[in-house]
């Protein structure tokens, strides 16, 4: 039967169960619409009856407490922006469905929650966070003594296991869930045996992976066209691999399988490239490379018009590598700066994936949070209100902290350089007079100052030497990006973060980027960052650059004082630091001369310091500034330093 004749069925058993509804809602028309959701997102997630349908669901189930209809409901939801390719988008009501069964103590339906959320998971590329939910599911189901749920569960844990290259685990899995589906006459026990033919291929147990695949070739059904697909291009692999004249039967079995793709009604792309990327390789070992870069040509043209960049990843790798092992090496040349360029590309696009599902996760559950303080207020009394706050005020600053580790990982040398930026502008802008509430925001936003890095390759970001122009105006888009990130919060403390990833590279003469503002228009709390990034900057060693000595980072502040910074923010900075680290011993070890100077109208005394700091060069640069503006005597540093 067709998808479209599917949905006709549903839509007729729906309106039928609809017209039969009495006061009480049917649990029977919940799984109607549910199904019914499902089936027209698998057929076209875009419909735009899905979600006033999912709504339905859930708002039925939850005026009769039926857990499963609301969990079903969820799940559906999540698995329809999987489809539409925004996993992160799904990942709030799967989480939420997890909670909810949790809620109600139904162990079957968190497993279920929990074995959903885990494939929403596979699709960011959370692979460790999937897997463990796989094996909390597992857990659950084995208390349940769900047979059938258990062996499609191992299935998917031992897939998992082959993701990571664990091959013994995955053997384990594979093995015990081959043993339930054959104690239940499974119709999944082809999918379970061409897994573990696959595995014991990777450990070259190939006797073993061609009986697991001969057995699963005898019980696959005629009909199941994919699943024939998919069995026959794993007999060609083993074939391929195996000793001895296994070379035709291996291209017989690559040459049915495509066969099935082309004339057998089976739509699986990423199937279909992995058939021909192993035809091309058995082309490539018996001499035939011309034919071989044909065929992965062509699949690299469909791949790169059909945006499967994944895929096309794959295939630029395999031309690369057959051009590489024909002895061709300028093409193979060319072929690997694609696949650098593309892997750079997807990099970046995973961590922003990532970054976007913590974020999207945060906002719906504080939406959620917010809706329901809005309910307590009005039939709970006060305390459990501020019970509430407390508990989202602390989700609120441990998702700010996910979302710094998110950018912290990026670079392992920085890793603590955020911490120590939000903690050095939390100090100055207490010194400044700021509120506590936004210093403590401050220090916790200012960590997020350079999240806009997440969408910035590694190959700039990590780049030995100077960057190109090319490569410089790249890397300073990563202020609008972050902010973008950021962007649309009704949190305060996301709105500073916001405004600080935008300015923080701001200059106080206006030659800043990305806006070019200038003085006051730069938000304090950009320019408070602004010095304590480039403050720690100078003094942290990076993958392109020694650490500045202290001294030497100090002047280099002091010399861009109301041309790069704020001279406000500076005389605060140097306050603050002067304790910590002797600045006032440094200099008075460094004096050279005293000499009076003359007073200006706002400083009407003013005794001038001429200061000459160690390890000077002979490129240098005098200036002035203030360093003390209490009520005794005001000095002024004349600093001689190398600038850098």
């Amino acid at each position: 039967m067709t998808q479209s004749a599917t949905i006709q069925l549903l839509e007729a058993r729906v309106n039928q169960l609809r017209s039969q509804q009495t006061a009480q809602v049917s649990t029977a028309l919940i799984d109607a619409i549910n199904d019914l959701a499902l089936a027209q997102a698998e057929h076209c997630a875009t419909c735009e009856t899905i979600e006033p349908l999912l709504q339905e669901s859930f708002d039925l189930a939850g005026s009769i407490q039926y857990i499963d209809g609301q969990v079903k409901s969820l799940i559906t939801q999540s698995w329809r922006y999987v489809l539409l390719g925004e996993p992160e988008r799904g990942m709030p009501a799967a989480t939420y469905a997890i909670e909810l069964a949790q809620t109600h103590a139904s162990i079957r339906q968190e497993a279920i929650a929990r074995y959903a959320t885990s494939l929403v998971q596979a699709e960011i590329g959370s692979m460790a966070h999937s897997l463990e939910n796989q094996l909390t599911a597992l857990t659950l189901v084995q208390e349940l003594g769900d047979g059938m749920r258990e062996a499609d569960y191992r299935t998917a844990i031992g897939v998992q296991y082959v993701r990571l290259a664990q091959y013994d685990q995955a053997r384990e899995q594979l093995i015990q869930a081959v043993a339930v589906y054959r104690a239940i006459n499974s119709r999944n026990l082809p999918v379970a045996l061409n897994h573990l033919a696959m595995v014991h291929l990777y450990q070259n147990h190939f006797g073993v992976a061609r009986q697991c695949v001969d057995e699963a070739m005898l019980l696959v059904d005629v009909s199941w066209t994919r699943m024939r697909a998919i069995l026959l291009h794993t007999l060609g692999e083993i074939c391929m691999h195996m000793a001895g004249a296994h070379a035709e039967q291996a291209q017989a079995s690559f040459q049915q399988a495509l066969a099935l793709h082309e004339h057998g009604g089976v739509d699986d792309a990423a199937n279909r490239a992995d058939i021909i990327l192993s035809w091309s390789q058995l082309l490539s070992k018996q001499g035939q490379v011309a034919q071989a870069i044909q065929m992965l040509q062509q699949l690299a043209d469909e791949t790169r018009s059909q945006q499967h960049k994944p895929i096309l990843a794959r295939v630029l790798s395999a031309i690369y590598c057959t051009y590489k092992q024909a002895g061709q090496f300028e093409k193979a040349l060319v072929y690997h700066g694609q696949v650098y360029a593309l892997q750079a590309e997807l990099e970046a696009e995973s961590s922003e994936r990532q970054v976007r599902t913590l974020y999207i996760m945060h906002e719906t559950r504080e939406a959620r949070r917010a809706a329901e303080l809005m309910r307590l207020k009005t039939v709970v009394l006060e305390q459990m209100v501020r019970e509430r706050t407390r508990d989202l005020e602390r989700t609120q600053m441990e998702m700010l902290q996910r979302l710094a580790m998110a950018v912290e990982t990026r670079d392992v040398v920085t890793g603590n350089h955020v911490v120590r930026v939000g903690d050095l502008s939390a100090k100055i802008a207490e010194h400044l007079g700021v509120v506590p509430e936004m210093v403590n925001h401050i220090r916790l936003a200012a960590r997020l100052h350079d999240l806009g890095k997440i969408g910035i390759p590694d190959s700039i970001l990590m780049k030995q030497g100077k960057l190109s122009a090319e490569e410089y105006n790249l890397m300073k888009s990563h202020t609008v990006k972050g902010a973008t990130m950021l962007a649309n919060s009704p949190m305060s403390l996301f709105r500073v973060a916001e405004e600080i990833a935008l300015t923080h590279h701001e200059r106080w003469d206006g030659r800043g980027y990305p806006h070019q503002i200038k003085g006051e228009d730069i938000p304090i709390t950009g320019r408070i960052v602004a010095v304590a990034d480039a403050y720690d900057a100078m003094t942290s060693e990076r993958s392109y650059k020694c650490a500045l000595p202290i001294a030497e980072a100090i002047a280099e502040i002091i010399r861009c004082s109301g041309g790069q910074f704020d001279p406000t923010v500076v005389q605060a900075f140097l306050k603050i630091i002067a304790p910590e680290l002797d600045i006032a011993g440094l200099i008075r070890t460094s004096v050279r001369s005293v000499q009076p100077a003359k007073p200006t109208p706002q400083e009407s005394t003013i005794t001038r310091v001429a200061v000459a700091w160690p390890q000077t060069t002979t490129q240098s640069t005098t200036w002035s500034v203030p360093l003390r503006t209490v009520s005794e005597p005001v000095y002024t540093a004349s600093v001689s330093v190398v600038l850098r």
